[in-house]
């Protein structure tokens, strides 16, 4: 038999053997089998089929398959959060390490799909530190293939070039890219993109819009990315950070929608009371709205109003104690900001929202001491305010 004969029928008794291994394989994950189906996958990938390196990939991240225990410890420390017993947590989790390998394993063999699995998970740094740049070229290899579902991934990643675009027509792209993100068009990728060239200010009003509608359970905003200033900071409304026995909120006051809007802020432990210090805001009346329970903070809320003072600028001698309590750095306190602090009991839970007009929209809620589990969902609405007669 002549050399390039036996090559023929080997490659072509390969193809029977991949296939047979690969049905016995799935076979047995159907049935859930996973190390029965892991035995057949791998003999089929040392024979070079991609489709059972990506299989195998699937089994370490989707499946109960050699799955690894983890905890938030590291997580908490790197976030200058203490370590209660309430904040750690313990938990088994796919072995997404393992699990990229495969992919890449399965994209370097030609793999599409696994193209594009790699490159979203590199992005994500699900089983790897964060690669966007990495992820990027795996993504764009899957789009070349046909994949349009890497080219929709890598308008979310994609690094725009900064353009000077005028703040009315922002507000308008705004408005076009919630409609189309509800809608689910495919428009809503490269609108998205666009908004990502915007100014810094502008990039906080689509941080505002992502926060707003996932914190109404939207789930057509959830795979939207928040932008980050080069500092590192998210450009979105709101975030806390916490001290010992307090918090500070720090707001991002060119997220608002308008100059007009209202900070809105309650507690279980009475909101009025909780709020010990305000930089860049001032008390401004009462308002009562409801939105849904969560931790120990029921449905109906009664919120102290805050006004924002644009005026007023952050840094001072005044607020030393404040900067070196929450170790604030100057990064955090730079733009348009306002601080509030407030002190509560071990446990409580707090809710920031913003007020434009009879609208409210969430922008925090956490919990210290337990759960913030959202109860019973239903869309905000005001009840009343009332302004301080200074007001």
């Amino acid at each position: 038999m002549k050399f390039h004969d036996r090559i023929y029928r080997n490659n072509v008794g390969n193809k029977y053997d991949i296939r047979e291994m690969m049905e016995a394989g799935e076979k047995a994950e159907s049935e859930g089998e996973f190390e029965a189906a892991y035995a057949h996958y791998e003999r089929a990938a040392q024979l070079g089929s991609a489709e059972a390196m990506r299989a195998i990939g699937g089994l370490y991240a989707l499946k109960e398959f050699r799955m690894i225990e983890t905890n938030n410890i590291m997580e908490l420390m790197a976030q200058g959060m203490p370590a209660f017993p309430w904040n750690m947590q313990t938990q088994k989790i796919p072995n997404f390490r393992l699990a990229l390998e495969w992919f890449i394993k399965a994209a370097e063999a030609g793999d599409a799909k696994s193209m594009c699995i790699a490159g979203t998970m590199l992005c994500e740094g699900q089983g790897c530190k964060p690669d966007v740049d990495r992820g990027l070229v795996w993504l764009a290899r899957g789009a070349d293939c046909g994949i349009e579902q890497a080219r929709e991934i890598m308008a979310l990643y994609s690094k725009p070039e900064r353009e000077d675009i005028p703040d009315a027509e922002y507000e308008r792209l705004l408005m076009q890219f919630e409609s189309a993100a509800e809608a689910g068009s495919g428009e809503r990728f490269a609108l998205y993109e666009r908004l990502k060239a915007g100014t810094d200010p502008q990039l906080a009003r689509l941080g505002y819009l992502l926060v707003s509608r996932r914190n109404l359970m939207k789930e057509a905003f959830g795979m939207f990315k928040y932008c980050y200033a080069e500092s590192g900071l998210p450009l979105i409304p709101a975030f806390t950070k916490r001290g010992a026995w307090e918090s500070v909120i720090r707001l991002n006051l060119n997220a608002l929608p308008s100059e007009e809007t209202l900070i809105a802020i309650s507690s279980d432990v009475n909101a009025f009371g909780t709020v010990k210090e305000l930089h860049g805001l001032r008390r401004a009346g009462a308002a009562e709205y409801v939105s849904p329970s969560f931790g120990w903070l029921r449905g109906r809320k009664h919120a102290l109003l805050l006004k924002p003072d644009r005026a007023c600028k952050l840094g001072d001698e005044s607020m030393k104690d404040v900067i070196e309590r929450f170790r604030l750095t100057g990064e955090e306190l730079a733009g348009n900001t306002a601080l509030i602090v407030e002190v509560g009991e071990k446990e409580y839970s707090v809710e920031v929202a913003a007020i434009t007009g009879e609208r409210v929209d969430i922008l925090l809620r956490y919990t210290i001491g337990g759960p913030d589990r959202i109860e019973q969902y239903a869309e905000p609405q005001l009840i009343s305010m009332t302004m301080d007669q200074t007001e």
